[in-house]
């Protein structure tokens, strides 16, 4: 995904990380986390504000004014997936879970626990540790 190369430190930075990027750009407290330090920037006449702010939250936050920029994906789709590996090189991957916005805490609100992936991934033999055979 396209972004700024390490922390943008100055107005002119951040309009020259914008012109390659393209708009809109998201700005993100480098030291952060959990959405605190970031801002959207729609527009150039957005990006200056939006970096000011970011910076002022992200030292307030987390005392460490750094940000960085990358393009901000209107409709993102949120995948995780969980990996293992291990000293020697070798790596697997344990299934892929898909989180909704809207689904309800698994405990306490009546639900019931989440199910795992049904079939988690395999590595080809050759990646796989004797762990793991």
């Amino acid at each position: 995904m396209p972004g700024s190369d390490g922390a943008v430190t100055s107005e002119e930075e951040a309009f020259e990380a914008a012109k390659s990027i393209g708009f809109p750009v998201l700005i993100k407290a480098a030291a952060g986390g959990g959405g605190r330090g970031m801002k959207v920037a729609q527009t150039q006449e957005d990006l200056y504000e939006a970096v000011s702010t970011a910076r002022g939250e992200a030292k307030a936050a987390f005392g460490d004014d750094a940000v960085y920029m990358e393009r901000y994906l209107q409709t993102p789709r949120h995948i995780e997936l969980q990996v293992i590996a291990d000293s020697f090189g070798n790596v697997c991957h344990l299934g892929e879970t898909r989180l909704l916005a809207a689904a309800p805490p698994p405990e306490g609100a009546g639900g019931k626990p989440p199910r795992p992936p049904s079939t988690p991934g395999r590595a080809p033999r050759s990646a796989r540790s004797s762990s793991m055979r």
